[in-house]
């Protein structure tokens, strides 16, 4: 079974915010599966703010010049990962770099155990995983390349 799923690395200061997934246990960054009839772009927003309450900007490239009555362009994601679930599922995630730009952190506790914003050195320590480690360290690099955040 093969499932899409989209995450927002979300940045700030230097820093990325993690949450604490009370199902997956370990930091990671918010996000979920794309629901019937949404586009990966939209389920990152929208995971973003049911989980952290944040309003968010995708840094993602989309070339909307090059739309035509049927045709859409989305966001460009930053990453694209296979995960593997379980034996027999997998989640293709495409992961986003974004900013805030509204809201206030408020997580969503039926969910989300704990978050907070995690700077380079913070995703050095035993808690984080290697993958979100070094995604993370990327994507606050990029961000401050991109917007100077």
């Amino acid at each position: 079974m093969m499932h899409f799923v989209a995450d927002a690395h979300i940045i700030k200061d230097g820093k990325i915010f993690l949450i604490k997934h009370k199902k997956l246990g370990g930091w990671l960054a918010p996000g979920g599966h794309v629901d019937e009839g949404e586009t990966p772009d939209a389920t990152a927003i929208r995971e973003a703010k049911e989980e952290t309450g944040l309003d968010i900007m995708l840094l993602g490239e989309v070339d909307s010049a090059a739309d035509e009555p049927t045709v859409k362009m989305l966001t460009t994601p930053t990453y694209l990962r296979l995960d593997t679930v379980d034996d027999d599922h997998y989640h293709i995630n495409l992961i986003f770099v974004a900013v805030p730009v509204g809201g206030e952190v408020k997580l969503k506790m039926d969910e989300v155990g704990d978050g907070k914003w995690f700077s380079r050195e913070d995703l050095d320590g035993p808690e984080v995983g290697e993958n979100i480690r070094r995604l993370g360290k990327k994507s606050i690099d990029l961000a401050e390349k991109m917007c100077k955040v």
